[in-house]
């Protein structure tokens, strides 16, 4: 499971719908909410070289403005309050989750409105 499963994952867990870890075709689903690849950083060096950082953005689509921005902020919730003990991803474990809140960051090509919130996992290498 990648770091991205491990966010879908804990949406899911919360009865969040449609959630997807690659952008769907619009006539499958219009509203998507879509975890994105994670960009990795170290955090530490010495006897803590393997703890890492994942930045990993959760895009919410949705048709009107307020709507995207409540569906979003579920999901900020949600990734703050679920579970996430043994959803380990790919060769890490994952130490802990913070969700950001949501940033606005416009309108797709459809007049769709996107938000964006950042979920940041601490993980170790195993």
């Amino acid at each position: 499971m990648s770091v991205m499963d491990v966010v879908a994952s804990m949406l899911g867990a919360a009865d969040i719908k449609d959630v997807f870890t690659a952008a769907p075709a619009r006539r499958t689903c219009a509203t998507p909410i879509v975890v994105q690849a994670a960009e990795f950083e170290q955090i530490a060096e010495g006897k803590h070289a393997g703890r890492w950082t994942a930045l990993v953005p959760v895009l919410v689509v949705a048709e009107g403005a307020m709507e995207g921005y409540h569906r979003a902020r579920l999901c900020s919730r949600a990734l703050n309050e679920q579970d996430w003990h043994g959803l380990d991803a790919e060769d890490v474990d994952v130490l802990g989750v913070v969700a950001g809140m949501p940033s606005y960051r416009g309108t797709d090509s459809g007049g769709y409105f996107i938000w964006r919130v950042d979920a940041r996992l601490t993980c170790e290498t195993v």
